[in-house]
């Protein structure tokens, strides 16, 4: 858990996808997972005993509008962005509303290259 927690403070998302070695889509740890466990032993548990498992997804092809209702009706602020079954990316709330304000034709796809560029991979393969 420990490594996991410096790669989020790292990347600076507030949260961290999770990978099953063969690289299909395991789960999503994020702050609100860290603050329910929150406790003395929080950096010696597993990663697998904090993530949400089944994260919601979307496809690279969702629409920004598509995928800011999804977060909203679920009351979630990131989405992992999935291609067979496997994350190619995440967007975040924020991420979306700023290019829904600005293109609402826009696609998560290029939200993903421009997070991709700035940030680089936000996976974290299971075992840590």
């Amino acid at each position: 858990m420990a490594d996991a927690l410096v790669t989020i403070s790292a990347k600076g998302l507030g949260c961290l996808i999770v990978v099953e070695p063969t690289g299909t889509l395991a789960g999503l740890v994020t702050d609100g997972d860290l603050r329910r466990h929150m406790g003395p032993d929080l950096l010696t548990r597993s990663v697998q005993s904090v993530m949400t498992r089944s994260p919601k997804t979307v496809a690279p092809e969702t629409l920004v509008a598509e995928a800011l209702d999804i977060m909203e009706s679920h009351k979630i602020s990131s989405l992992v962005v999935v291609e067979d079954h496997k994350p190619v990316g995440l967007i975040h709330i924020l991420d979306g509303r700023s290019d829904v304000s600005e293109r609402h034709s826009q696609r998560i796809h290029q939200l993903l290259f421009r997070f991709i560029s700035r940030f680089g991979c936000c996976c974290k393969r299971i075992g840590c």
